[in-house]
Formats: C-alpha cells, structure tokens, sequence
C-alpha cells in the first residue's frame, strides 16, 4: 500500500508540475511574440527614416540639377543672343540668325558623333563573346 501511495503522489506532483510549466511556456511564447513585434516594429520605423533621408537628398539633388542646367541653359541663350547681335552688324537677320542656327547643330553633331564612335570602339572581348 505504501507503494501504490508512493505511485499515487508521484503522479499528483507530475501533473502540478505539468500545469505550472504550461503557463510558463505561454508566458514565454507570448513574450518572443511581443519582443519580435517590437523588432519588427522598430525595424520598420528605421526603414522610414532612412528612406525618408534617402529621399530628401534625391530631391535636393534633383532641384540643384535643374537650377544648375537652366542656368546654363538661360546663360547659353543670352550667348547666342549676343552672336546674332553682333554678326547682324556685318550680315542681314537672317543670315545671322542662320548662321547662329547652323553653329549649333554642327555643335551637337559633332557631340553627339563623339560620343558613338567613344562607344563603337571599345572593344572587351568579354562583352562579345556571344557573337561568335
């Protein structure tokens, strides 16, 4: 009899301990799920400064861009400008404003021609091995 009360209280101990380990276990997984949502949310809000940082200074950049080429593009007017007014003192409007027109577009040819023969010439054989 002893024995089988032995047995008996062996049980009972097993299953107080059972219970009192399963709120431990979900105390615990609750807790990993808080802590991983914190994470994961604080993560995020790092991800939006950064980002937020990243695109300000794209903006800035892009305004500065601009400012800069309509600059040139209002200073490369008022040139131009200036070429027909003073080759107007020795030919007609038209034949200033002709030349003027004909001194740009040879410009951006030979540009634009500079730049396609710089690209046609390199030659990396690594590149074009898919033609043979």
């Amino acid at each position: 009899m002893a024995a089988g009360m032995a047995v008996d209280n062996h049980q009972r101990m097993e299953v107080a301990r059972s219970r009192r380990a399963a709120p431990q276990w979900a105390d615990l997984l609750s807790r990993i799920l808080g802590d991983g949502s914190r994470v994961v949310q604080l993560e995020a809000q790092l991800f939006e400064m950064r980002l937020t940082a990243s695109l300000k200074a794209l903006v800035d950049r892009a305004i500065a861009t601009m400012l800069v080429f309509y600059a040139i593009l209002i200073g490369s007017t008022c040139l131009f400008v200036a070429l027909i007014f003073l080759l107007h003192q020795w030919l007609p409007w038209w034949q200033s404003f002709a030349s003027v027109g004909l001194l740009i577009i040879a410009g951006v040819t030979a540009v634009n021609a500079s730049q396609i023969l710089q690209y046609n010439f390199v030659w990396n054989p690594a590149e074009r091995s898919h033609l043979k």
